[in-house]
């Protein structure tokens, strides 16, 4: 459409057919305005669709990315309803999700949550989101509550030792001391306190030992 002769206006379908536009129709600077008001919800949406085509985000980072493309908060608040309401963004998802992919990558719950905060989501949300996770597959048919967590400590060292024997088995052939140093850094940066990386070095070691040990009997 042509506004006073020099340039053109897109507009969605919807508001386009209420106002009876058409291919070429003369438009005043306040039609402009006003059009444009009426179709920020729109170009929001699209906005937020192509932002989740690439992957899962959170309300909240949602809303940031569109406050910074300039849209106002009006806009971004019925934009959010609107992909609630069609299932395509859940914070509670995006927590669980954001968790395990985490978790999978040697983070710490600590961490992991810490960086949800960061990022925006809430709080509470947040905490009962993992709390959620880590109860899953705790309902043991007998045995005590410290008997599950000890299975539990167990079930997460075996999956960072994993981690750490495939990122560095390398470095623990052939220079340990420094490969020590490395994993507790590692360990560290990913929220991990001093008693648990303390402990998965220690096992790392005693199976060097044991490996080693194995290497020499006849």
């Amino acid at each position: 459409m042509d506004i006073d002769g020099q340039r053109g206006l897109e507009l969605a379908r919807t508001i386009a057919d209420a106002e009876d536009l058409r291919v070429g129709t003369t438009l005043s600077e306040e039609d402009v305005a006003s059009l444009d008001r009426q179709d920020e919800p729109y170009r929001a949406r699209s906005r937020a669709l192509y932002l989740l085509a690439t992957r899962d985000r959170s309300s909240a980072e949602i809303e940031t990315r569109l406050s910074r493309l300039g849209f106002g908060s009006g806009a971004i608040e019925a934009t959010l309803e609107w992909l609630r309401e069609l299932g395509y963004v859940e914070d509670a998802r995006f927590i669980r999700r954001y968790a395990a992919e985490k978790a999978r990558a040697g983070w710490a719950e600590r961490r992991i949550r810490a960086e949800l905060v960061r990022q925006g989501l809430d709080r509470e949300l947040v905490e009962l989101s993992l709390s959620k996770l880590t109860e899953v597959g705790s309902d043991a048919p007998c045995g005590s509550s410290a008997e599950g967590n000890l299975s539990a400590e167990a079930d997460s060292d075996a999956a960072l030792l994993a981690i750490l024997r495939r990122r560095f088995s390398s470095q623990l052939v052939t220079d340990r001391d420094v490969a020590g140093r490395k994993i507790k850094a590692y360990l560290a940066r990913r929220g991990h306190d001093w008693e648990t990386i303390d402990r998965l070095v220690q096992r790392l070691k005693q199976e060097d030992k044991e490996g080693s040990a194995d290497e020499v009997l006849p």
